[in-house]
Order: C-alpha cells, then structure tokens, then sequence
C-alpha cells in the first residue's frame, strides 16, 4: 500500500519504523522526475521523437528560470508548488497536441 501525506506531524516513531514510511518532501524531489516520467506516455505517440526530444530540453532549460520568475517578479495570490506547475504545464502541453 501506498499513503500520500503532507507531513508526518501526527506519525510516531513506532509507526514510522514499524511500517518502513519514507517521507520526501516536495522541494526534494523536484518537478524533474514527474516530466520524465509524463514525456514517454503523455505525448501522442504521432509526435516525432525530435520533438519529443525538444520538448524536454526546452522544460530542463527553461522551466525552472520561469519558475525563478514567477516567484521574484510576479503576485502569487494562491502559493504554488513546483511539482504542481509542472503537472500543469504537461497538462496543456498534452491537450495541445492531442488535437
């Protein structure tokens, strides 16, 4: 089984170590391994792999420099995660290109 928490505030340490839990935080892990994970199956398989290809290099370029922006330059009225804009923009990127 596998539980997603925000937080262990409410785990003992017997439940902790009884039940193996490993907590990763968000800012750990990154966006990076979701679009990795979302770039094989996400994009139509009609897409050539060149810009397949191209579309991974622009998020390992770019993205984080416009989350960077985002966060320095720009009103956030409701706090974002990384992982979530990432979710996101995979999200439009596929309804894009599946018309």
């Amino acid at each position: 089984m596998l539980f997603e928490v925000a937080d262990l505030e409410e785990a003992s340490p017997a439940t902790v170590s009884r039940l193996g839990v490993v907590y990763v935080t968000p800012a750990d892990l990154g966006w990076l391994p979701y679009v990795r994970s979302w770039l094989p199956d996400g994009i139509p398989e009609s897409v050539p792999e060149a810009l397949r290809h191209r579309v991974m290099q622009l998020f390992e370029s770019s993205f984080q420099d416009g989350i960077n922006f985002q966060r320095k330059e720009l009103l956030e009225p409701v706090r974002t995660v990384d992982l979530q804009l990432a979710a996101s923009l995979c999200s439009l990127l596929q309804s894009f290109m599946e018309r």
